[in-house]
């Protein structure tokens, strides 16, 4: 072998090996990074590419992210479930909170109390004192189911106005995603897809997922399908938005803004706000 051959693979092992210490300390550096992916050097002989077997050094075949799909498929399925755990004990802690039971002030209390004036005006209907503690005995009872009332009346209000919010922000995670599988694709054209695109797109998905179940499959340009309980959100370069619709016999379910069905949803916020305003809340 010839002296300036021995030094082609010299050099080339210093050049791909200081790539790989760089992308080492990007790792390092990134620790902290929310999103962010390891990333691995992967390297490979020239040789297989040129038609040579041997004495053509290294290069690097491209950058690799350390990264499970299983593990991500877990990760998104069980943060919707928590998305709709969370959302119905926020908004059922505040009706917990408004009919205020087992206590000395609540509509129990109130009920007792109205009861109990009665038995006193029954045993002594001519007295003026009795007849007065009746009327305040009905005034407390009506005042608290009154408040009771306009509390699960604001609470869901509040769960729409929420449900609005988060349909909002699903529509532009999708449009976001649809996006980036555009410049991933035209990454990928160009000398393979960006890693540091395909940690954003990651990020959303996972952001996505804690609102409403997330279905994910990958075609072999590199973009994602993105779908939930039936319908497409992202597809390529496309997006397709949702919206809040009314329910027949009440509530509030999620929807296609191009179709008039309701999405029968299995997993997060949505699912848990679909619940609060059609089932929890009406018949409270």
């Amino acid at each position: 072998m010839a002296l300036s051959n021995i030094f082609a693979i010299a050099r080339s092992a210093l050049m791909a090996h200081q790539r790989a210490m760089n992308i080492t300390a990007n790792n390092i550096a990134n620790a902290q990074t929310p999103g962010y992916t390891r990333q691995r050097l992967v390297l490979g002989a020239p040789g297989a590419a040129s038609g040579f077997t041997f004495g053509t050094g290294v290069s690097s075949v491209g950058i690799e992210r350390i990264r499970d799909p299983f593990l991500d498929a877990g990760y998104r399925r069980e943060s919707g479930f928590l998305g709709t755990s969370s959302t119905m004990k926020r908004f059922l802690q505040q009706v917990e909170a408004a009919v205020n039971e087992p206590s000395d002030t609540g509509v129990a209390s109130a009920l007792d109390a109205m009861f109990s004036a009665f038995g006193d005006l029954a045993n002594d209907p001519s007295s003026a004192a009795t007849r007065e503690q009746v009327r305040r005995a009905a005034e407390r009872f009506t005042y608290q189911l009154n408040h009771l009332s306009d509390s699960i009346n604001d609470t869901m209000d509040a769960s729409v106005k929420k449900m609005k919010s988060d349909v909002n922000d699903v529509n532009d995670i999708s449009s976001k995603i649809a996006t980036l599988n555009e410049r991933i694709l035209v990454s990928a054209r160009s000398g393979g897809p960006s890693p540091e695109l395909l940690d954003q797109r990651d990020q959303l998905l996972d952001s996505l997922s804690g609102y409403l179940s997330v279905e994910v499959s990958e075609a072999d340009n590199g973009t994602l399908t993105v779908a939930t309980d039936g319908m497409t959100l992202v597809s390529g370069g496309a997006s397709f938005a949702v919206e809040v619709k009314p329910i027949t016999g009440g509530g509030f379910g999620i929807g296609p803004a191009a179709g008039k069905e309701v999405l029968n949803l299995t997993s997060g916020s949505l699912k848990g706000l679909t619940e609060l305003t059609a089932v929890e809340l009406p018949g409270s």
